[in-house]
């Protein structure tokens, strides 16, 4: 019995170690940058971020949970569901961002629900808020601004804008209610 509690908190041991070193963690809570547990701003996070004023990390999978003045930043690429005032992602970001703006710099896949959402590459799914931009759309926008460069899908809203007009190229590049192109 002693011989298998020795090799399982040898395994455990093995494990944690290889976590720290991959800088990788599988929960963090952040007051500010630098004032986290564990790891800091270059870290990794695959389970749960708490960010009681804001938090910066490297990659984030899983929940990401803006708690106070919720700020949430990833420097890199994020997949799950982050909820929070502010839901900032430098890289590409799959899954769902509640917040009053959500930021995408890359590409996104999912559902952005926010007054401001805002994607400067290709979003694919469901932006709903007060405000819209997407470089490239393939999905539905629904909110009272609606913008795209270009659109593969519907907007819904009080202006719907899709800069080039095409895929179907109609010279109304702003049109109330509805819009859509295919």
């Amino acid at each position: 019995m002693k011989k298998l509690f020795f090799v399982a908190l040898l395994l455990l041991s093995l494990t944690v170690a290889q976590l720290c070193a991959s800088d990788i963690t599988p929960f963090s809570l952040n007051l500010w940058e630098g004032v986290q547990l564990p790891g800091g701003p270059q870290s990794s996070v695959r389970g749960l971020r708490i960010n009681l004023l804001y938090g910066v990390n490297k990659d984030v999978t899983g929940f990401d949970w803006g708690w106070f003045v919720p700020f949430n930043f990833t420097t890199g690429n994020f997949k799950g569901f982050g909820i929070g005032i502010l839901n900032n992602v430098k890289g590409n970001a799959v899954g769902v961002q509640w917040g009053v703006v959500n930021k995408v710099d890359s590409d996104f896949k999912g559902w952005q629900n926010g007054w401001v959402n805002i994607v400067k590459g290709q979003a694919v799914g469901f932006q709903s808020g007060l405000i819209n931009y997407t470089n490239n759309m393939r999905g539905l926008q629904l909110a009272t601004i609606n913008y795209v460069n270009q659109l593969y899908g519907l907007q819904i809203g009080i202006i719907n804008i899709n800069k080039k007009g095409e895929p179907l190229g109609y010279p109304f590049l702003v049109l109330p209610v509805i819009n859509l192109a295919f």
